[in-house]
């Protein structure tokens, strides 16, 4: 498996543990941790936003130019990394209305559990359909070429080069994981 796929999928993983965290603080009969959530939504809006999903997509465009026939699909995964984009922000937005007033806001259980379930889909359809057939259509020399296209460092959250802020959610993340 080339080393690329090995970072994009235990990047899924964490991603899935985040995800945990803000299912089980929206499912928090006294109100979810909003300062702990902000937290978590900014990394969503910047490390998968803005690093993690242009690199799958760089992957899928490569795929594409071995077999067009696939270019709908990829069309729907690089749709998608959009539309997690959106639903990221639309989410930190009502976490910021939840920190700002102290008060759960209108429907946000359901929000953050729609969220949680249309990031957990996303990662489950790459993880299952997309990266094997990436590993088995990409050539070494492919791969080779695509990591020669990323100039961006290693997921700030789960590597030690990681910010303060960013160092304090994982350890938020640990002490509350269980």
């Amino acid at each position: 498996m080339s080393e690329m796929i090995a970072a994009l999928k235990e990047e899924h993983a964490s991603m899935r543990d985040l995800l945990d965290l803000i299912e089980r603080e929206a499912k928090r009969p006294e109100g979810p941790d909003y300062g702990l959530l902000h937290e978590i939504m900014a990394y969503c809006r910047t490390y998968p936003d803005q690093f993690h999903h242009p690199k799958e997509d760089l992957i899928y465009r490569a795929i594409c130019r071995h077999d067009p026939r696939v270019t709908p699909a990829i069309d729907d995964l690089e749709a998608e990394h959009e539309e997690l984009a959106i639903a990221s922000r639309e989410f930190a937005e009502l976490v910021e209305q939840g920190l700002a007033s102290g008060a759960r806001p209108p429907a946000f259980t359901e929000m953050a559990l729609a969220f949680v379930a249309q990031y957990r889909g996303h990662i489950e359809k790459e993880d299952r359909e997309f990266f094997p057939s990436a590993v088995e259509i990409l050539s070494p020399e492919e791969w080779q070429e695509l990591g020669d296209q990323i100039s961006h460092p290693g997921d700030p959250l789960f590597y030690q080069t990681a910010g303060d802020r960013l160092q304090a959610l994982l350890s938020r993340k640990f002490d509350q994981a269980g």
